[in-house]
């Protein structure tokens, strides 16, 4: 009771109080519990948000000198979202248009390092003519296993299966299924195996995508060696052949 007689002894106090004698009780007995709860809320509301809103990469699709209109990278993502079966609530398709990237012709790792320095170490590195901020940001997240398709233009293509960036396609279709590749002359071979697919025909790239890397190179697919999705990968390249 005792208590309680003080706190309305303190309130009628207050109540008849100036500004300034108001604002310096509350200085001194709720303003640093107020600044407290603030950046405890500018702390934890974006995390919370993020947590509940965040979507899962279902399918990351790394296309190297690439330009897209939005309307058709929209598109592209929207359709494929409804035929794959995904929940778009919970899960998404990134198709990251934003690496440009050109390399030197094709050497071999003695000529490489002996112009890098790099003691017989061959690097993707050793190859690149100018993006190599973008090369860099590539080998992260393809070290992460975020990326399971990489679509580019062949002499690009060509500098990454030398580094074993690419699961051999014998692992992912039958022998039917790459005997009918073949046949329409759609494989590219590295010492022998078949390690990417031409896709410049197909018409999910030709009415979507226009190739801006030097050249004139075709343009080839393949799936990488730590990816998390190579089952909705190779439904990601039927879709752009319109299978």
């Amino acid at each position: 009771m005792a208590v309680m007689d003080e706190f309305r002894e303190e309130r009628d106090k207050i109540k008849d109080a100036s500004f300034k004698a108001k604002w310096k009780y509350f200085k001194d007995y709720y303003l640093m519990w107020v600044i407290v709860v603030v950046v405890i809320l500018a702390i934890a509301v974006p995390i919370l948000v993020s947590m509940f809103t965040h979507k899962k990469d279902a399918l990351y699709v790394c296309m190297i000198n690439f330009v897209e209109n939005d309307s058709a990278q929209s598109d592209v993502k929207d359709r494929f979202t409804a035929v794959s079966g995904i929940n778009p609530g919970k899960e998404r398709i990134v198709i990251d248009t934003s690496m440009f990237i050109a390399v030197q012709p094709e050497v071999s790792a003695d000529e490489a390092s002996a112009v890098s320095g790099n003691d017989g170490e061959y690097s993707v590195m050793d190859t690149v003519k100018y993006g190599y901020e973008d090369q860099q940001k590539l080998s992260a997240i393809m070290f992460t296993g975020s990326v399971d398709i990489i679509i580019t233009g062949e002499d690009v293509f060509q500098s990454f299966a030398a580094m074993d960036y690419f699961v051999p396609l014998d692992e992912i279709y039958s022998e039917e299924e790459l005997k009918a590749y073949a046949d329409a002359d759609m494989l590219l071979y590295r010492d022998g195996t078949a390690v990417g697919i031409y896709v410049d025909d197909m018409p999910g790239m030709k009415n979507n995508y226009v190739y801006d890397g030097e050249g004139n190179p075709r343009i080839v697919a393949g799936y990488i060696v730590n990816s998390a999705h190579g089952e909705l990968a190779s439904e990601f390249i039927d879709f752009l052949e319109g299978k």
